[in-house]
């Protein structure tokens, strides 16, 4: 019996790879690296973001770990510390903000809301203010010091929470939110299918307490 895709990868999956691209081409990047491409960077953020990782160092490390695993969850770059930081101070942040846009008009249909009723928008428009930063998004380490990494690391942490919004739809699954995020912090390179990992009897008595809670939604 064939093995399911990472965790991570299937909720990653919520995101067509051509909306991706056509967001990649309203921004292109003047000197884009041939070895790490921006949905490199975009899956090392939001895998930074979903399992909890603390710095950059601290993602290439558990990535490059286990080299095999880079490809099941759709790597196909050369990912190193030093690709890595030049992707997040250079890439125009507004590549992932145009993805997040694509997201949250997923996110409005499967819960049948108008776009403007999420929280989204009204969080994400008020980055300039640290303290909004710090209450919704819970990021307790920037991965760069310039204004580009910080808005690429913000927009990609909603990325990965609209993410995991979709899933909880698509999959119809009766956790909420917060707990998802918490069991997908610890299972997402396990080879499991997102309903099975998610079903009662899979699941132990409490679960396991998250370090940080990347958005807060009401969903």
């Amino acid at each position: 019996m064939a093995l399911s895709s990472p965790v991570f990868s299937q909720v990653l999956s919520g995101l067509h790879p051509q909306c991706f691209s056509r967001c990649v081409e309203q921004y292109p990047m003047p000197r884009c690296s041939r070895t790490f491409s921006a949905y490199d960077q975009f899956l090392a953020l939001c895998f930074g973001q979903l399992t909890y990782r603390e710095s950059l160092r601290d993602i290439v490390a558990c990535l490059r770990a286990r080299p095999k695993l880079q490809y099941h969850l759709g790597f196909r770059g050369r990912l190193t510390r030093t690709n890595f930081a030049y992707a997040n101070e250079h890439r125009d942040w507004r590549v992932f903000a145009a993805v997040a846009e694509v997201l949250i008009r997923r996110a409005a249909r499967l819960y049948n809301q108008p776009a403007e009723a999420l929280d989204f928008p009204q969080v994400a428009f008020a980055l300039d203010a640290s303290i909004m930063v710090k209450q919704h998004l819970r990021i307790r380490h920037f991965f760069g010091r310039s204004e580009n990494a910080i808005r690429c690391q913000i927009w990609t942490a909603i990325c990965a929470y609209l993410l995991v919004a979709i899933a909880k739809k698509q999959h119809h699954l009766q956790q909420s939110l917060y707990e998802m995020l918490q069991i997908i912090s610890i299972s997402a390179c396990e080879h499991i299918s997102v309903n099975q990992l998610f079903k009662p009897s899979a699941l132990q008595d409490g679960a396991p307490q998250a370090q940080q809670t990347p958005l807060f939604l009401g969903f």
